[in-house]
């Protein structure tokens, strides 16, 4: 998959889960991301063994939204209303029209990550919810309504 084939391209050998884990590690390090944030076993990112901090998120897509081509990769992430893993979220929230997000499900977790552009500036979020019951979808799409909020009143 991708993370093989980034350890190809960061090496020029076969591209294999070692090479490339080392590979994503070395660019999340190189704009900023403390080792202690990552530690990945594969880059299936079902691993149990993998492990990321909201931070290590949050630093990414910041630094990919500052490139000059920033608009066109956070324009690859969902959005509210349209196909897609936000097509149900966030109805009738004044955030759905400012929010850009990738999710991530597996048993017990649930993450939502992504940008939202509000009060002309733009905010890099990361919700991670471990062993948790229920839907927590409500809550992680009230928090990104109260990050909008906030930046749309100062």
């Amino acid at each position: 998959g991708l993370c093989k084939r980034l350890g190809h391209d960061a090496t020029g050998e076969p591209g294999s889960w070692k090479n490339g884990t080392a590979a994503v590690e070395a660019f999340a390090q190189s704009i900023g991301c403390a080792p202690s944030w990552i530690t990945l076993h594969d880059g299936s990112g079902l691993s149990s063994k993998d492990k990321v901090a909201p931070k290590a998120f949050t630093t990414v897509l910041a630094c990919m939204a500052a490139r000059p081509d920033g608009d066109a990769f956070i324009n690859t992430l969902a959005r509210p209303g349209e196909d897609g893993t936000l097509r149900r979220r966030f109805k009738g929230m004044p955030v759905a029209d400012a929010i850009h997000a990738k999710t991530g499900h597996i048993s017990g977790v649930s993450t939502l990550s992504g940008i939202i552009d509000a009060g002309g500036r733009r905010f890099a979020f990361s919700i991670l919810v471990n062993h948790y019951k229920g839907n927590v979808n409500p809550w992680q799409d009230q928090v990104c309504q109260a990050i909008y909020a906030w930046a749309t009143t100062k």
